[in-house]
């Protein structure tokens, strides 16, 4: 028996982990960094390098790239979807961590990162900086699916730092989302805005601060279906100039344990058939002379939340159904 199982070891065929090393030249490397990434399943990219935007990397299935020691920027010129980095439409098992992929507010429509119709992408410890419209974005005509964003670190976006539009199991942790340009609309460090048709569920937004932007977190169906299973925990929305929080159209969410500093949190929905439904906010640190707004939730939960400056405020279609509001402190 040992010497059988001696042979099955032998036999098996042994899967290479070996990582391609691949320095920029720093003079448009996207057909070089595209050729490996074609060519290889694991890439370490390393140095300054430079992409045309125009064309873009485009990542398929089963790829890992080591970006550590690599800080991407793009050539002038780009006039109309202008991308530095995006998945193969459908693609899965994408790992994409370190480095930095910069814009220069210049390239209309830029962004720096499309997940599209993707699942099992990850992007962990990449910083992004000044891209003309969104830093990311999860997206496509098929729902993107398990995304995890991880210690990323965003700045400087012209309209969103992450944008969400069709997708879910999206989990954005550990990240830092910072100042979107002045005026942008709606200039949130996190945007959900599905298009007719799209929807977004099953979405946790964790131990992530966002700062100094037009909106904190803008959680708000808009045009799309009502959202599922929405939970923003331990966060931090700090100084921004709109809103900390705004949580519309959803079924079933969490707001626990979250420091919202500077700018009101509004909770509700535009019609009868939207209400914010099923919700529970508690233990939140809500610093704002608006305070709490509630405006269309019915059957769900406000409890053990400290407002210092505000109140709790019910407009528009106020709430309803069996909703529970204790334990409040307001300072």
């Amino acid at each position: 028996m040992r010497g059988l199982l001696l042979f099955l070891i032998l036999a098996t065929p042994r899967v290479s982990l070996a990582v391609v090393q691949l320095p920029c030249a720093g003079v448009d490397d996207t057909v070089a960094i595209q050729a490996a990434i074609d060519a290889d399943t694991r890439v370490n990219v390393t140095g300054r390098c430079l992409l045309n935007a125009a064309v873009g990397v485009h990542i398929p299935s089963g790829r890992t790239i080591d970006a550590t020691g690599a800080s991407f920027a793009t050539l002038p010129g780009c006039a109309v979807h202008c991308r530095a980095f995006e998945t193969v439409p459908g693609a899965s098992a994408v790992l994409f961590y370190g480095g930095q992929v910069l814009g220069d507010l210049l390239s209309p429509n830029g962004l720096g990162f499309l997940i599209d119709s993707a699942s099992g992408v990850s992007v962990i410890g990449t910083r992004f900086a000044n891209w003309k419209t969104d830093a990311i974005v999860i997206a496509g005509n098929r729902p993107s699916s398990n995304v995890l964003l991880s210690a990323v670190t965003i700045e400087g976006s012209g309209r969103n730092h992450i944008s969400i539009t069709n997708a879910q199991d999206v989990t954005v942790e550990h990240s830092a989302l910072r100042h979107t340009q002045p005026g942008a609309d709606p200039g949130a460090g996190i945007d959900v805005e599905p298009n007719v048709g799209e929807g977004v569920d099953a979405l946790l937004i964790a131990d992530t601060e966002t700062s100094d932007n037009e909106v904190g977190f803008y959680l708000h169906p808009g045009k799309g279906r009502p959202g599922t299973d929405y939970r923003v925990i331990g966060c931090r929305a700090l100084q921004n100039r709109k809103y900390g929080l705004v949580l519309n159209s959803v079924i079933g969410g969490a707001v626990l344990g979250n420091t919202i500093d500077g700018a009101p949190v509004s909770v509700g929905g535009a019609t009868l058939e939207t209400l914010a439904t099923d919700v529970t906010l508690s233990k939140n640190l809500i610093t704002s002379t608006r305070g709490l707004i509630l405006a269309g939730v019915q059957d769900s939960k406000v409890v053990g939340n400290v407002l210092v400056g505000g109140r709790i405020t019910i407009v528009a279609l106020g709430v309803s159904g069996e909703m529970i509001v204790l334990r409040n402190e307001l300072r």
